[in-house]
């Protein structure tokens, strides 16, 4: 028989892993797994490979999934409020959920 000792989610496709204790299992895998991705100012998708730097930010989903915070050593807290019903973008075979609106960092 498996057992599991430790399971992680990655919200954000390139940042830290979440450790979960409990977690929700849907058709397309574990809940908020790689459900969202940074892009730059140019609509490209950034991953750590041209910046290393994503692999410190510790994101964090709220429980409904319409909130992501961001955090990283030496920077303030980024809060995004989640367009649910916003389109999907599709990079590699994956399809992640875009946040829209207007991003607000602080607490």
């Amino acid at each position: 028989m498996a057992v599991i000792t430790e399971l992680y989610t990655y919200p954000v496709k390139g940042c830290v892993g979440v450790p979960l204790t409990e977690a929700v299992l849907g058709e397309a895998g574990l809940a908020y797994d790689r459900a969202f991705m940074v892009i730059g100012e140019d609509g490209v998708f950034r991953s750590q490979r041209r910046d290393p730097r994503l692999a410190v930010v510790q994101p964090e989903v709220s429980a409904d999934g319409a909130r992501l915070s961001l955090c990283a050593p030496g920077a303030d807290v980024l809060n995004v409020d989640v367009d649910l019903g916003a389109a999907r973008s599709g990079v590699w075979c994956d399809v992640l959920r875009g946040a829209s609106g207007e991003a607000r960092g602080g607490g």
